[in-house]
């Protein structure tokens, strides 16, 4: 993943989970939010937007704080919000 995502304006990944539930994503096949940020870090890209999130997360708060530890550059956006990406100079 982190190859597929080097240098992009934005990342959008699953992050059904905090980290403290590391063990349940991985048994259902699924990525931690901080699992999200590492590779988000790791590819150099410029924003990361978390998707998927279990419905146990009702404000989503834990989800962004635990991406933003590993990357600041994190967002948790709503159904429906329209992200603008400007273009790079």
């Amino acid at each position: 993943m982190i190859s597929f995502a080097k240098n992009a304006d934005v990342l959008i990944h699953e992050a059904t989970f905090t980290s403290e539930l590391k063990d349940v994503a991985i048994h259902y096949g699924h990525a931690t939010a901080k699992q999200a940020a590492d590779i988000a870090k790791k590819a150099g890209v410029d924003r990361l937007y978390l998707s998927h999130i279990s419905p146990r997360y009702l404000d989503y708060l834990e989800i962004l704080k635990d991406a933003q530890q590993v990357f600041p550059d994190s967002f948790v956006p709503k159904d429906f919000d329209e992200i603008t990406v400007p273009l790079k100079k």
